[in-house]
């Protein structure tokens, strides 16, 4: 992957055409679902109230513990993410995954901008653009 890269900045290059990448982090994905957006993009796809209300139902007051050698932690309430192992986590996930792929594709330009910027920057577009194409 890293040779198919490097060939397409040459490419790039040589033909004075721009390149933009963005690489995504997927490790723990599920745990990092934003559940607002997530509610606001199946609304956005038409997905009846009651059916989201119930997946609410389902996320509303999880909580978690950390399993050790010594036992385990107190509980925690947890607030973002998908339920795992739940049968409808991965196409929640994808669902809102796919929303974020296409805002970004249609509305982001990432030229000259730090890791930072751009992350302060994404966060808080990202809400206003869900919101916005509803």
């Amino acid at each position: 992957m890293i040779f198919t890269l490097r060939q397409l900045q040459e490419k790039c290059c040589e033909q004075h055409q721009p390149l933009y990448l963005a690489f995504i982090d997927l490790s723990k994905t599920f745990d990092r679902v934003s559940r607002e957006l997530l509610w606001d993009i199946l609304a956005q796809y038409g997905c009846p109230d009651k059916f989201i209300r119930i997946l609410k139902l389902l996320h509303d007051n999880m909580h978690a513990r950390v399993q050790t050698d010594g036992g385990s932690s107190e509980p925690f309430k947890v607030t973002s993410g998908v339920k795992q192992g739940c049968i409808i986590a991965p196409t929640l996930f994808t669902i809102f995954i796919v929303t974020v792929l296409h805002i970004i594709q249609d509305d982001f330009h990432l030229a000259s901008r730090s890791r930072t910027e751009w992350t302060a920057s994404f966060s808080t577009s990202l809400a206003s653009k869900v919101r916005q194409r509803q």
